[in-house]
């Protein structure tokens, strides 16, 4: 959008709606000036529902240990508040029918208060229903009045149904409603010696509910996550737990130094000491439980053979909690023949192995994938604006189940080759780093040692004949650099590392950005490293690379080439006629996108690509 053109031509009257942003606006602003900057962050999100002071680093804290759902105003929030109303009037000898109109207006209250997310609404309205229910005399089902709000929220929008926050609190309800009985008797042998109504007993107890709602909450959650996130929390219960004691407490504390800070900044500092104390609590809970190796499990994309599988795990539970024999032993079956089915199947493609170019504009990026979990990046590069590493190359990984990476090749230090790395650490662990030899003291090259030293990975060099065994069969051998090279450099570019990845009858090339010089003379020099059956094309297809005698040196059966929108003219026509003369079937990254080749010992099985799109940019 041109944002030149963008003109306001007025303002919709709305005094009661904007009266009422601009209190909340005020409350939120008490946060900003009491409190340092995470606290204050997280106190406003889970008090206020202000998520705008939350930081890429504490969301990423909260999401690995579990605890997203605290910073964003959910059920669980409404539920807490409900509570503390109900108790208060309770306290003042309300009567239960007066309690009941109470609590669901000042439940509403809070929900608009807090932002009206989709989840705080769902659990407004519930109450409501409730509330609607007991006034007519009748018990309601909490499944059926669930589906009604569903229902209600799709006919207003049916968009809706999109929303992340949608499904999983939908979801996490439904999961609470239907498996929070099956699981509390299970857990109920845990504490049915004490005696009912002592504090160990309350205590026992108390803290197995919540297990209970946690583990129930999760069953339909789990697999939104994984489809959404490519992965889940396995601490997120334990972690809920963990903070649940004072959550209670944090937001009586943070609604009381809401209402002194109206009245008197003296007594308002109090309260915040309080509320802070809390609220620190809360980010080492975070910090402990996301520093658990084991923390986050990552699956990458969730396909529908898995979800069955999942569904079949839920009836055999379903089954023998209800004491159903006969749905037991068919689920039981069922989940059996598939597991058989999926071992078979990932015994017969364990050798399977992948090269896999991701589509990074003008830039360069590919992952080795090799039998036995070794997965290795050639190059993590996009245009010099982008964050490729954090946008592109990162949700890829992650989208293929990947979160630790062996290593990365670095063919040399052009920006479009190593930009990715800066926004790829945060997230993938990274355990060894090769660079060409001499480019260590470059301008790129310095900050790019710096920021490995600092993250504790580990700083290989590359010239030729160095290589890297994977495994028996599977080699990443250095061509280039060598010490002649140097002769005909005229640039970074052609002092580069140049790598083939051998396994068995497949082979593969990565060119980097090498010229037509430093071509020929690898020819002369290493004419027997040279043949393969693909070809990672230099340069993203310039005139000044991929000769015709290199080409015809290699020989590809198939040629990538890795191109971005850009001003160079990128791929030449040339090159890409060459390429096509030589019999050599070429992609490129931006019409084919995302570029995935099977291959075992005995050679290419398979290339898998967008072919819609692909299509479409060919038109």
């Amino acid at each position: 959008m041109e944002f030149d053109k963008i003109e306001i031509t007025g303002h919709i009257n709305r005094p009661v709606l904007h009266t009422w942003a601009a209190f909340r606006k005020k409350c939120i602003s008490f946060f900003d000036k009491t409190f340092p900057v995470e606290e204050g962050a997280v106190l406003k999100a889970f008090i206020t529902g202000d998520k705008s002071g939350v930081s890429g680093d504490i969301s990423i804290t909260f999401s690995d240990s579990g605890l997203s759902h605290i910073l964003a105003v959910s059920g669980l929030h409404v539920t807490a508040f409900v509570e503390i109303v109900t108790k208060l009037l309770k306290r003042m000898r309300v009567s239960k029918r007066k309690q009941m109109h109470i609590s669901v207006v000042c439940a509403f209250v809070f929900v608009f208060f807090t932002g009206a997310s989709v989840s705080a609404l769902r659990a407004g309205v519930l109450c409501v229903f409730m509330y609607v229910g007991k006034l007519l005399y009748r018990k309601s089902d909490p499944l059926t009045t669930l589906s009604l709000a569903a229902a209600l929220f799709t006919l207003i929008n049916p968009h809706v149904i999109y929303d992340a926050s949608f499904m999983l609190s939908f979801a996490a309800t439904a999961g609470i409603i239907l498996f929070n009985n099956g699981f509390s008797a299970i857990f109920a042998k845990a504490y049915k010696n004490l005696t009912p109504g002592t504090k160990p007993y309350k205590f026992v107890k108390g803290i197995f509910e919540s297990i209970t709602v946690g583990l129930s909450a999760q069953i339909f959650v789990i697999p939104i996550l994984v489809y959404l996130f490519k992965g889940f929390s396995v601490m997120s219960v334990i972690a809920t737990l963990a903070v649940t004691f004072f959550l209670e407490w944090l937001l009586i504390g943070g609604l009381v130094f809401i209402g002194l800070s109206f009245i008197s900044s003296f007594f308002a500092f109090w309260a915040a000491g309080f509320i802070f104390f809390f609220a620190r609590v809360m980010l080492i809970i975070a910090e402990i439980f996301a520093n658990f190796s084991f923390s986050k499990v990552v699956f990458g994309v969730i396909t529908p053979f898995l979800l069955l599988m999942y569904a079949l795990v839920i009836a055999v539970f379903i089954s023998l909690v209800t004491k159903r024999r006969l749905p037991y032993v068919i689920s039981l079956a069922s989940l059996t023949i598939l597991s058989v089915i999926s071992l078979i199947n990932l015994y017969m493609t364990y050798d399977t192995a992948r090269v896999s170019f991701i589509n990074v504009g003008q830039g360069d990026c590919a992952l080795i994938s090799a039998p036995g979990n070794c997965d290795i990046l050639v190059d993590v590069g996009g245009y010099a604006q982008s964050d490729s590493g954090g946008y592109i190359i990162a949700p890829y990984l992650i989208a293929n189940g990947i979160t630790d990476v062996e290593y990365i090749i670095i063919s040399h230090m052009d920006t479009d080759h190593i930009v990715g790395l800066f926004g790829l650490l945060p997230t993938v662990e990274v355990k060894n780093i090769i660079i060409p030899y001499g480019q260590h003291n470059t301008d790129a090259g310095k900050p790019l040692v710096e920021l490995a030293k600092s993250e504790g990975i580990n700083i290989l060099y590359f010239t030729h004949g160095d290589m890297l065994k994977v495994n028996d069969e599977i080699t990443v051998s250095a061509i280039l650099p060598d010490s002649g090279q140097y002769m005909f450099a005229k640039g970074e570019n052609d002092t580069g590392i140049a790598v083939r990845l051998d396994y068995g009858e497949s082979s593969f090339l990565f060119a980097g950005d090498i010229s037509s010089e430093i071509e020929k003379y690898a020819m002369g020099k290493y004419p027997d490293l040279l043949d393969a059956d693909v070809l990672k094309v230099a340069h993203h297809g310039s005139k000044y690379s991929s000769c015709q005698e290199f080409i015809d040196a290699v020989g590809p059966e198939y040629a990538y080439i890795p191109v971005g929108r850009n001003n160079y003219g990128h791929p030449t026509p040339e090159v890409i006629e060459r390429l096509k003369s030589s019999g050599a079937q070429v992609y490129r990254a931006d019409l084919h996108k995302d570029l995935t080749f099977y291959f075992d010992s005995d050679g290419i099985k398979g290339v898998i690509y967008n072919k819609r799109i692909a299509e479409e940019g060919a038109r």
